[in-house]
């Protein structure tokens, strides 16, 4: 991606990339609550992966290991909400 500056001149800016690993899973008397929860972010898929990995073997985790997820974030990028929003 290229940005120009003040003088005219174009460089090349690095996007930045980062992983968020996720984790929930549904809890009190008719399971209508989740529960969720940021593990950390990560420079890699590769690295994300790994912590998921052993996140996996830890107690609590284990028994709900189909509740995570990885995804990736850009830096210095707007998401939603531009405009605002409202309460229903």
């Amino acid at each position: 991606m290229e940005k120009e500056s003040n003088l005219g001149i174009k460089k090349e800016v690095k996007k930045i990339v980062v992983y968020r690993l996720m984790h929930a899973y549904n809890v009190g008397k008719d399971k209508d609550y989740e529960e969720i929860r940021t593990i950390g972010l990560y420079s890699t898929r590769k690295k994300a992966k790994q912590v998921m990995e052993s996140y996996m073997k830890k107690k609590g985790f284990k028994s709900h290991i189909d509740g995570f997820w990885i995804d990736k974030w850009e830096v210095d990028k707007h998401f939603e909400w531009r405009d605002g929003f409202i309460s229903l």
